[in-house]
């Protein structure tokens, strides 16, 4: 069952805040044979490691796009680029794009037709993204976000 509280904001309007954990959200996420690609560079490598973890106990197929090994003088549209290309092509059915901020590898990603990715360090825009706006690859700050919020 989901998790959700409301807050009252400026006193006129309530907002509903989503509390369910990343564990909850990939529970609700149609045909657990997805296809998830997944790319970091250093600054995203160890989230990346534990996001593999998480998405293949959940039952997804991962394809990971590296880097492969840690290396500090990588660069992320190396990674980026490619698993955006295979995400427009029908070769993965989902994106996650990892680099230090993040924000690199959101632009990078949506300069490629087709992908709709978001910067993302919350639940309610992550549900929100894939419900109300199509996003298709989701993008975190390795070295901002944590596994707790993965």
């Amino acid at each position: 069952m989901p998790k959700k509280s409301s807050i009252a904001r400026n006193g006129s309007h309530e907002h509903t805040v989503d509390a369910r954990t990343s564990d909850d959200l990939l529970a609700e996420l149609p045909g657990k044979s997805q296809r998830v690609g997944i790319a970091a560079d250093h600054g995203g490598f160890e989230l990346k490691k534990f996001l593999i973890g998480k998405l293949r106990e959940a039952g997804y197929e991962i394809t990971d796009f590296g880097d492969r090994q840690l290396k500090s003088d990588d660069d992320y549209p190396d990674f980026i680029i490619p698993l955006a290309r295979a995400l427009a092509a029908g070769t993965v059915d989902r994106g996650v794009g990892i680099c230090g901020s993040g924000v690199g590898a959101s632009i990078a990603a949506n300069k490629v037709a087709g992908v709709r990715a978001g910067l993302i360090d919350e639940n309610y825009s992550a549900h929100q993204g894939v419900e109300d706006d199509d996003l298709n690859m989701i993008c975190f700050g390795g070295l901002l976000v944590g596994h707790a919020l993965v």
